[in-house]
This record gives structure tokens, C-alpha cells and sequence, in this order.
């Protein structure tokens, strides 16, 4: 009995300790995305980029202008290398700061997906990849897969944060999301790191390395609880 249990936390130490890493990875450094070329969006006011498959692609990256909204063609390329057919992409900030990445079936008229982000990476593995702070209180990231000339979205068990930042008023953070186990309290101006998302949760790690949960919305485009946690968006 007593072996099992120092067993069962040796387990947890080392699940804990290897956190990072595999959240590093599930945000999207594959190895495949080391081998993507990268373009800066021509006329875009945020830092947009897109990442590619070079061998498959076709570059323009050319703005245009739809509707009285600007536009940029960036590139055309498969999105599964298996299937050569292309697949435009195109950016837009729209009238107010949105920035969005619009994938379109060459010859289509309808898109694939409508992605928000600042940065999309296309490995050709039939999947695309969006990151940035836009219509969302982090940078969040996302996976969708090509199914049926469709971008669905690959459902997550949470969404990884990994804001290294303050708090500007205390926190408390609980073992239990409904918040009845206090754990530690964080004070304000006091250091902290927003590991994971799940809806209205944030888990935080204190620097000493406790982990509890901390229940927090808003539509407010300016910090109150976390310096950097804000709804950035319309």
C-alpha cells in the first residue's frame, strides 16, 4: 500500500514537471512546422503571417479591396498534400480590427473556414493551424481539419494560455472549479502563469509551482484581474 502511493506520486510529480512540454506541443511546435516557409501579409497593420509548405505553393500576396474592406491574397495551396487540389487564402482585418484568415476551394465561391487569428500555419497534412489574441481574452490556438471542402474544428481538451504575467488584485486559486478548495493566494502585483483555458476556467500556476483554478469573463478590453487576460475584439 505504501509503495503504491509513493508510486501514484511519483506519477503526479512527474505529470506535473512534464507539463509544459506537452502543452508546448499540443500549442502546435511540431516538428512538421519547422520545415514551413513564412510570409508576411502584405498591407496587414497586425504582425499576420502565414506558414506553408513551400514545395506545394503558390505565392501573391497581393491586396485588394472588396466591399470597401481590404483584402490581401496571400497564397494558394493544397491543404492536404495527398490532393493537389489548391485552396486560396486570403486575409482581412475588416472595418475594425478583426484580423481573419479566409480559406476558399479554388473556382469556389463559398469558403472552407473562416479563421480568426493573426498567424495560420499549413503543414499539408489536411489540417490548418490559427493562433493570435482576437475575439478572445488570450492568444488562442486551434486546429481544423479538411473534411468535405470544410474546416471543422478539432475539439481540445482545453485550451493552452501559457501567459507568464501578475495579477493586479488578489487571487485566490482552488483546487476545484467549483472554488470551495482554496489552495494559494496570489497577491496583487504578485507573479503567476495562466497554463490552461476551459471556458469561464483559467488554471494558474504560482512560481512556487501550485496549481488551482480561478473562475474569470469578460468583455472588458482592458486587464482587471490578470495583466495581458482582456477581450481583445468587437
Amino acid at each position: 500500500m505504501i509503495f503504491e502511493d509513493l508510486t501514484m506520486k511519483l506519477f503526479t510529480l512527474v505529470a506535473v514537471a512534464l507539463l509544459p512540454f506537452s502543452l508546448a506541443r499540443a500549442a502546435g511546435e511540431e516538428p512538421a512546422f519547422r520545415e514551413l516557409k513564412s510570409v508576411a501579409v502584405s498591407g496587414a497593420e497586425f504582425a499576420a503571417r502565414v506558414h506553408y509548405d513551400p514545395p506545394s505553393t503558390a505565392l501573391v500576396n497581393k491586396p485588394y479591396k472588396r466591399d470597401d474592406v481590404n483584402w490581401t491574397r496571400v497564397l494558394s495551396t493544397p491543404i492536404d498534400r495527398k490532393n493537389p487540389q489548391p485552396y486560396e487564402i486570403h486575409y482581412t482585418e475588416g472595418m475594425s480590427g478583426d484580423p481573419m484568415f479566409r480559406i476558399v476551394k479554388a473556382g469556389a465561391s463559398r469558403a472552407a473556414g473562416e479563421l480568426a487569428g493573426i498567424e495560420l500555419f499549413l503543414p499539408g497534412n489536411g489540417s490548418a493551424y490559427v493562433s493570435g489574441h482576437t475575439n478572445s481574452l488570450f492568444d488562442h490556438r486551434r486546429k481544423f481539419e479538411l473534411k468535405d471542402d470544410k474546416l471543422v474544428e478539432v475539439k481540445q481538451a482545453f485550451s493552452y494560455v501559457g501567459l507568464a504575467s501578475k495579477a493586479l488584485r488578489s487571487i485566490t486559486i482552488h483546487a476545484d472549479k467549483k472554488l470551495s478548495q482554496p489552495v494559494a493566494i496570489i497577491p496583487a502585483g504578485g507573479a503567476l502563469t495562466v497554463v490552461l483555458n476551459e471556458g469561464e476556467h483559467y488554471l494558474i500556476k504560482t512560481p512556487f509551482g501550485l496549481l488551482g483554478w480561478i473562475r474569470y469573463s469578460t468583455s472588458a478590453q482592458q486587464a482587471d484581474l490578470i495583466e495581458g487576460l482582456y477581450f481583445k475584439g468587437d
